[in-house]
């Protein structure tokens, strides 16, 4: 039995129909329609997001040699589940090793998150590389981007511009490119001269011979030279 001005509701349960609480739910009752809505959350959407750390800038690697890998979180901060995601990745100094890639085809509930490796390998001395990561889905539209930055130190400037003077068993470091020839001489007559690269000898020669050594790799050697004499010369011939 029911009062004026009451109404009584039945509710029947329905196991396989979805429910969806942001929809208005609608009964019909006598002398009109109670509509009984549930408004909208704020963050209802997915909304992907990049953790920090790490840094996406890789800072300065040398040409033929290849950065750490950084791997970088992406997290959904809404509150609903993404669809399939796709990552993208733009700028040809960085790339996505092998089995670097967790977010591909993976579609992220809410707090929930993915990972995607890069590694970076410069392909030219002085460059100013950039690039954009990016991981999105479609259905639902969600979508978050990463500015990559990373550099490589100038080419190696030849030590081969002078000759310099120098007491004998006397080590100097200097710049030089593979293929340089490095060269000592010195005014005696019947000494000897032995060349020392990075500790390791690597010349003997009886003077007046010049002492040389073909550089094999561009960088920094230590150079030293011990010979019979007050004062030598040392200069190089730069590579072809």
């Amino acid at each position: 039995m029911t009062h004026p001005g009451s109404c009584r509701l039945d509710s029947k349960e329905l196991p396989d129909a979805p429910i969806d609480p942001y929809r208005s739910l609608a009964l019909a009752v006598v002398g009109g329609t109670l509509a009984l809505a549930a408004p909208a959350q704020a963050g209802s959407a997915p909304v992907l997001e990049f953790s920090s750390p790490p840094t996406p800038a890789f800072g300065t690697v040398a040409v033929g040699e290849s950065s750490e890998e950084r791997t970088f979180t992406v997290t959904n901060r809404g509150g609903k589940a993404t669809g399939s995601l796709k990552v993208a990745l733009t700028g040809t100094a960085f790339t996505i090793p092998a089995g670097g890639d967790l977010c591909t085809a993976v579609s992220l509930g809410p707090k929930k998150s993915c990972a995607v490796t890069v590694l970076y390998m410069p392909a030219a001395a002085g460059a100013n590389d950039t690039a954009t990561l990016t991981v999105s889905s479609k259905k639902p539209a969600a979508s978050a981007s990463l500015n990559l930055t990373g550099s490589s130190p100038t080419a190696v400037s030849p030590g081969c511009q002078y000759l310099q003077e120098h007491p004998n068993d006397f080590g100097v470091t200097d710049n030089f490119r593979a293929g340089d020839i490095i060269s000592l001489t010195t005014p005696l007559t019947g000494g000897i001269i032995q060349l020392y690269v990075n500790n390791n000898m690597v010349s003997v020669t009886t003077s007046p011979t010049p002492a040389t050594y073909t550089v094999p790799s561009d960088g920094s050697y230590l150079l030293f030279f011990a010979l019979e004499g007050d004062f030598w010369a040392w200069g190089c011939t730069p590579a072809a």
